[in-house]
């Protein structure tokens, strides 16, 4: 199957697309499966990466 969204190629039974979470046209994906893809998909990429990296400098920091 492919993502109607952003063109990946997903499993068959896949509920949502594991790259931009948007939501497959399977019937019995509830209501649920979209919020919780929805909220996944506030935080940008990039808040991750800061995270990242300050506990790779807060790990460095330690154990210098």
């Amino acid at each position: 199957m492919v993502c109607r969204k952003c063109g990946t190629e997903i499993a068959e039974k896949a509920i949502i697309c594991y790259k931009c979470g948007t939501a497959t046209d399977i019937p019995g994906a509830g209501a649920a499966a979209r919020r919780s893809s929805a909220a996944r998909s506030v935080v940008p990429r990039w808040v991750w990466l800061v995270l990242a990296a300050a506990a790779v400098a807060a790990m460095w920091w330690r154990f210098r």
